[in-house]
C-alpha cells in the first residue's frame, strides 16, 4: 500500500516487555523525518480496508528504525494485528509525522513535569514513549 500519503514499512523485530508493552522496530524509510516528541500512523490493510492508528515513536530522529512502545488491546482493531504479524510483514506509514510536544516547545516544556509517571503508577506506553525518545535523541545528539 503506497500512495502520495503512504510510505512502505515492515517490521524488523518485536521485543516483549512485561512492564509497560511490547517494543516493536520498523524500517524507516529515507523520506520519514521527524523531531523527537511528535507520532507517526501506521496501519495495515485487511480485505481492501485500511486501519489506521498513531503510536508515540520512541526512536531518536537520528536512528535509522523507527521504534514504538504498542501497548496491546485485546479488543482492538490494529494491536491484535500487529502483534500476529512476523518479522518482515509489509505495512505502511503516513508520510508526515505530527504532534507538538518536542523539545522546541514551549508547552511541552511547561507540561513535562505533570508527565512523569509517579513512582507507584504502571507506566504506560502513552507516557514513557516521549521520555524514552526525548532521551534517546539528546544522547544520540551529544555523540
Amino acid at each position: 500500500m503506497t500512495s502520495e500519503k503512504f510510505l512502505p514499512a515492515k517490521i524488523l523485530d518485536v521485543v516483549p516487555s512485561p512492564m509497560i508493552s511490547s517494543c516493536f522496530m520498523w524500517t524507516r524509510a529515507a523520506r520519514f523525518s521527524y523531531l523527537a516528541g511528535q507520532y507517526a500512523t501506521l496501519g495495515v490493510e485487511v480485505e481492501g480496508e485500511r486501519i489506521e492508528r498513531a503510536y508515540s515513536l520512541c526512536s531518536s530522529p537520528y536512528e535509522n528504525v523507527l521504534e514504538f512502545f504498542v501497548e496491546r488491546i485485546p479488543n482492538g482493531e490494529l494491536t491484535p494485528l500487529l502483534y500476529a504479524m512476523d518479522k518482515g510483514a509489509p505495512l505502511f506509514l503516513r508520510r508526515f509525522a505530527k504532534g507538538r510536544f518536542t523539545l522546541d516547545s514551549s508547552a511541552a516544556a511547561r507540561i513535562i513535569s505533570s508527565w512523569l509517571p509517579s513512582p507507584v503508577s504502571r507506566p504506560t506506553s502513552a507516557t514513557f514513549a516521549p521520555f524514552a525518545r526525548i532521551g534517546r535523541r539528546r544522547h544520540s545528539h551529544a555523540r
